[in-house]
């Protein structure tokens, strides 16, 4: 189906081959493979393990991982080989003659400092040829010299800063796409980030100071429940308070509405998601969610349309009016405070034009210089040649305080 508009399509298999729970994805792939023919192309990567005490190469996993692959009908036609060193010709010649996978197309797959690089590694070692070759592409100029110009400057990145990062989860896997925005935004702007992980428990019990964490700006991310809440509370409040940009996503807006509706507005406010008896709720459920009583699939997820006011941060970070960005929550701002929060100074700047939900909203530039809350993932959509324009924002905003430029 999704060969239909593409010319090219790339279905991971993850796990470790043997996983009982991959076995059907083998025997669709060994079917589709059966069907397609030379049209697909399988590439298995695995590791060769370098043992120290006898320092020598070890092969065997591979090896059995690829015998694994073919008791499943599957026969590699390429094969990525992890290493951490540099690794001997007449090893992969080795790797070739017993695992049936022609020499040619036996490539090493070194360790390199950033994700970024790994593209640039297998352009050095032809492996792009290969592909080519065997889907009957067009060759076209390859442009990687742009590219390759990119990683080799975010070796000397300037005009250092400190990003908190409020968390709730320690498990930090839960905002990858999160520091890979980030990195992607200090890199289309020549400045380097330090990120720095600050528990929102800490900050609730008080363990964290976040005056002496030096912070150039703040990010408050997405999440569910109330663990953790009034430690991004007090963050965004200290953010607001200091004047310390700040970017609120998901969560992180509802948070700062919050924040804003208790310390400012003087309401006992909350979400409906944390009190469901709260006197002000500025946070209530998405239209037609709110009997729900089994939550599974009911998210509002996937791209929505944002149209954006002029003259506000939202809009000159984008440099248009309508944009999209992806969703995945439950819950929203309550429209029915927005007069009460224009009168304090926060305002809605982004709509969506055909539910009329709050998508962004951010505090008027003279109460603060950058205080921004998102109800979408802008992370989602990042990438390395098209950063976020809210992050990007966000980052520049921070450089031009702490440095005055």
């Amino acid at each position: 189906e999704l060969g239909k508009d593409n010319d090219v399509v790339f279905a991971e298999i993850g796990g470790t081959v043997g996983d009982i729970e991959s076995s059907q994805f083998y025997e669709s792939i060994r079917q589709f493979k059966q069907k397609m023919g030379d049209d697909v192309l399988i590439i298995m990567v695995a590791p060769i393990l370098w043992v120290c005490r006898s320092e020598a190469f070890q092969t065997k996993p591979l090896q059995n991982s690829v015998k694994e692959l073919q008791r499943n009908g599957l026969q590699p036609d390429m094969l990525l080989c992890r290493v951490d060193r540099e690794i001997p010709e007449c090893v992969l010649d080795k790797i070739s003659n017993l695992t049936n996978v022609p020499r040619e197309n036996i490539f090493d797959s070194p360790d390199v400092s950033s994700i970024y690089e790994v593209p640039i590694e297998f352009y050095n070692r032809h492996l792009d040829d290969i592909i080519v070759d065997r889907f009957r592409l067009k060759r076209n100029v390859c442009k990687i010299h742009e590219y390759k110009k990119l990683i080799e400057n975010s070796r000397n990145l300037s005009n250092p800063i400190n990003l908190g990062i409020i968390c709730k989860y320690d498990n930090l896997e839960a905002y990858v796409s999160l520091k890979e925005a980030v990195y992607h935004a200090k890199m289309a702007l020549n400045v380097d980030v330090n990120i720095k992980w600050i528990s929102a428990i800490d900050i609730e019990d008080e363990n964290i100071d976040l005056k002496k964490e030096n912070l150039d700006a703040i990010i408050v991310p997405g999440g569910f429940d109330s663990r953790g809440i009034n430690g991004k509370i007090k963050a965004i409040t200290y953010a607001r308070e200091n004047k310390i940009p700040f970017l609120g996503i998901c969560l992180g807006l509802q948070c700062a509405v919050i924040e804003f509706a208790r310390n400012v507005c003087l309401l006992k406010a909350d979400s409906l998601e944390f009190d469901k008896n709260t006197e002000n709720p500025v946070v209530n459920f998405v239209k037609g969610q709110e009997n729900l009583k089994k939550f599974s699939g009911t998210m509002r997820l996937g791209s929505y349309k944002c149209e954006l006011s002029e003259n506000t941060i939202a809009y000159e970070s984008y440099g248009k009016s309508l944009i999209t960005e992806r969703h995945r929550h439950r819950y929203e701002v309550n429209s029915s405070y927005e007069k009460i929060f224009k009168e304090f100074g926060l305002i809605v700047s982004g709509i969506n034009p055909e539910s009329g939900l709050i998508e962004i909203m951010e505090l008027e530039k003279t109460i603060h210089p950058f205080f921004v809350g998102i109800q979408a993932h802008p992370e989602f959509k990042s990438k390395l040649l098209e950063p976020s324009a809210l992050f990007k924002s966000l980052i520049q905003e921070a450089v031009r305080i702490r440095y005055g430029l």
